[in-house]
């Protein structure tokens, strides 16, 4: 489906559409005015990375840092944690908390969000400051570590040196003749130093790292009481709404067309009916009304439009006699008879027109002829043409009421006598317009479809569906009817312009 389909899918499903748009934008409208604001405070940290090597040379451990920073994220919204938080904040509910890593930085942000803002803000605080303290707790603790370690070696070496020293001076006093004796007490000494200077250097860097761990997490920015509510985002949600409300009415109008089954547009019934198109009749008009021929009316030009294509038909194959049908009711076959009709004797034709509905008469109001006697007492040979016949207030046109309804329809029209009085009436008239039942539920319009010699169909926009035209043409098409195409009705303005927009006058 091209852009214009869609157009006229949402026009003819204007009200879901604007339904759908009005509830969803009220309901979210409802639901962001009457919501408790929120307020969000967010207090950022600090994560040093960790460096490792010697004073001289350090490097980096990154990977180690975002894992230290995952860490922390996990334990800001542990159940200890949080039960010293509620501790502090004097007790409570937990606020929403949320933490956030900004990418390729050293930083964590802790987001709290409240319906107080100081609580909020103060929320943010206590429980930066209690990770804070809970990494400097870590490794202030009494546990070994490799500081400890290293400076009990450093003071066992140390004592070592001490005494060998002493060992040494002593020697030298005492027997200074054993010189081998003292050269080794001074090689083990210089051996002890250098074991000494080892153990003081990894001391330093132990020291350092253990140092730096300690203080590796920090407060960079705490939080300020939030003047501003975060949530609800009015214009947001408002857009949000009106956007999902204008999308959820389009794709509803769009499920509902697909589920209708009814034709609306002229293009619709043409992929139906793949039949000539002989004329539009535009909507906006009552439709057991008759069009007024006195002006340049949309009516009056569909009517000779259709007028004109029947005289271009009727050049090739006779046309004395055209029945006018329809798939279902409230499809304007009646209205169009009586309009045709009028159409064709303003060009001085005479005009025979018989209501063959012996079901739901109407031609008789239309013209405003009396029904008391018609074309069932013609049937019955209870009267003769020239009695039934009535002439209608239009010049030209001479109308054959119903008559009184029979309890068989059907039965009568398939008579021989039916057949007779088309013909009688041909030889009498210049066209003989006969208006017939619906098809579908009844068998009278096949019958009559059998004797004349043309059949328009009526297809009325939004009132017929697609299966019930298809099953109407089937059923002319049985009585090897001779369909010369279609009439719509209640077509949309537009349609009607561009269609018949060079017939403005006779």
């Amino acid at each position: 489906m091209g852009i214009r389909t869609y157009l006229e899918i949402i026009w003819r499903r204007f009200v879901v559409v604007c339904t759908t748009l009005l509830v969803t934008y009220g309901i979210v409208a409802a639901g962001t005015y009457t919501a408790t604001p929120v307020y969000e405070a967010s207090a950022t940290l600090r994560v040093l990375t960790v460096p490792r090597g010697s004073s001289d040379y350090v490097s980096y451990d990154v990977a180690y840092t975002d894992r230290l920073m995952n860490t922390y994220a996990e334990l800001a919204t542990s159940g200890p944690v949080l039960d010293e938080l509620l501790r502090r904040m004097g007790g409570g509910e937990v606020p929403s908390i949320s933490l956030e890593i900004v990418p390729n930085s050293e930083l964590m942000r802790i987001v709290v969000e409240d319906a107080d803002p100081r609580r909020a803000s103060l929320s943010a605080n206590t429980l930066a400051a209690i990770l804070v303290e809970n990494n400097a707790a870590m490794y202030a603790g009494g546990g070994r570590t490799a500081q400890s370690i290293l400076g009990e070696q450093l003071a066992q070496m140390d004592a070592e040196i001490t005494s060998a020293q002493r060992q040494y001076e002593e020697l030298v006093v005492q027997s200074p003749e054993n010189a081998g004796d003292i050269a080794a007490l001074g090689r083990s000494i210089e051996v002890k130093r250098e074991i000494y200077a080892m153990l003081l250097q990894q001391y330093e860097r132990a020291r350092l790292n253990e140092t730096l761990r300690a203080s590796a997490l920090s407060i960079a920015d705490p939080a300020s009481v939030p003047t501003r509510p975060s949530k609800p985002r009015v214009v947001v949600n408002i857009v949000l709404g009106a956007v999902v409300g204008l999308l959820g009415g389009v794709g509803l109008a769009l499920v509902f067309d697909r589920l209708d089954a009814r034709l609306y547009t002229a293009e619709q019934i043409e992929q139906v009916t793949s039949l000539p198109q002989l004329s539009r009749v535009p909507r906006g008009w009552r439709l057991r009304s008759l069009a007024s021929f006195n002006g340049a009316s949309p009516q009056m030009e569909a009517y000779r439009y259709l007028r004109t294509n029947l005289d271009a038909i009727s050049r090739h194959h006779q046309l004395r006699t055209l029945m006018v049908t329809s798939a279902e009711p409230r499809e304007g076959k009646s209205t169009t008879v009586a309009n045709l009709a009028i159409a064709v004797a303003r060009t001085g034709r005479r005009v025979a027109v018989v209501d063959a509905d012996l079901r739901r008469p109407t031609l008789d109001e239309l013209f405003g002829v009396a029904n008391h006697a018609g074309l069932t007492d013609a049937l019955k040979r209870e009267a003769s043409l020239d009695r039934l016949l009535q002439a209608s207030p239009h010049a030209g046109i001479s109308v054959l009421p119903s008559g009184p309804i029979p309890p068989n329809p059907a039965e009568m029209l398939t008579s021989d006598r039916m057949r007779a009085v088309l013909q009688e009436l041909a030889h009498r008239f210049d066209l003989v317009l006969v208006d017939t039942p619906c098809l579908g539920p009844v068998t009278d319009p096949a019958v009559v479809a059998s004797l004349v010699d043309g059949v328009l169909v009526v297809v009325g926009c939004a009132r017929s569906t697609r299966d019930a035209l298809v099953a109407a043409l089937q059923q002319l098409g049985g009585v090897n009817a001779n369909v010369l195409g279609v009439v719509v009705n209640l077509a949309e303005p537009n349609y009607v312009q561009r269609y018949n927009r060079y017939y403005r006058s006779e």
